[in-house]
């Protein structure tokens, strides 16, 4: 027994059709929102914005912040600062060389993203990363060193400072920085060990192998001694990342 709307039309044919059309456009609609944030702006196929391919990019929707503030996605952008850097082949999709100083680059594991240049607050009104002179209620466990105070070894071996302070996370409540000479060293890339001296006598220090001891210079500063902003985070962590990679023609080179 055939069910339809008549003779020439069957239901289940309808329904089919229906779902391809529904189907079809949940895609498009998915496809639209994936590139209002975090999605490459320049097509690699046409080298245009990607508001001139064929799905082009959602109307900006706002987004109401906690404090107070309006954001908008996608944002209306500038295309024409291109990246620092040049394809190492004459064929598309070939990788990409920093162009001059791969350090100062901004590309690759050196790239940031054009943050909020303000402090993230808490919910209760203070900076959400501040260092531990301006927090007198947080102190290092007993069973954990205490960094501050200890040499700062690069990743060539030279002493480039000493720890002054810690910055703590409020939220979190775990270490974000170590703070060397006035610049910040993000935790994660840093190691509060030591090392055996003379007569078995035990060193502890901080070891950073991102950057070699020419590169501590160089790292971005902050506009407040006691606070950092978001925008200022991007910056000094992509510095690291750069160096993780950069620091010294071996690490950039083929193993092979």
């Amino acid at each position: 027994m055939i069910i339809g709307l008549s003779d020439h039309i069957d239901l289940a044919l309808v329904v089919l059709y229906l779902f391809w059309i529904f189907f079809f456009g949940l895609v498009f609609y998915l496809n639209r929102e994936s590139t209002r944030e975090g999605f490459p702006a320049i097509s690699e196929a046409t080298g245009r914005p990607m508001t001139e391919s064929i799905i082009g990019l959602p109307e900006p929707k706002r987004f109401q912040l906690r404090d107070g503030e309006d954001t908008f996605a996608p944002r209306a952008e500038d295309f024409s600062d291109p990246a620092n850097a040049r394809e190492v082949a004459g064929f598309g999709g070939a990788p990409l060389a920093p162009t001059g100083d791969p350090m100062k680059a901004e590309f690759g594991p050196g790239a940031w993203a054009p943050r909020a240049d303000r402090v993230l607050m808490t919910y209760h009104g203070d900076p959400k990363i501040s260092p531990m002179r301006a927090m007198p209620d947080f102190e290092v466990v007993k069973a954990d060193r205490d960094p501050r105070g200890l040499p700062v070894i690069a990743g060539d071996g030279e002493v480039v400072g000493e720890v002054s302070d810690i910055w703590i996370d409020r939220e979190e409540q775990i270490i974000r920085y170590l703070e060397v000479d006035g610049a910040l060293v993000p935790m994660t890339l840093a190691r509060v060990g030591g090392r055996l001296a003379k007569f078995g006598i035990w060193k502890p220090e901080v070891k950073v192998k991102s950057l070699m001891s020419g590169h501590f210079a160089g790292i971005p500063g902050r506009k407040d001694a006691d606070t950092v902003t978001l925008l200022e985070e991007d910056k000094i962590t992509a510095y690291f990342g750069a160096g993780t990679f950069y620091a010294t023609q071996e690490r950039s080179d083929p193993l092979i």
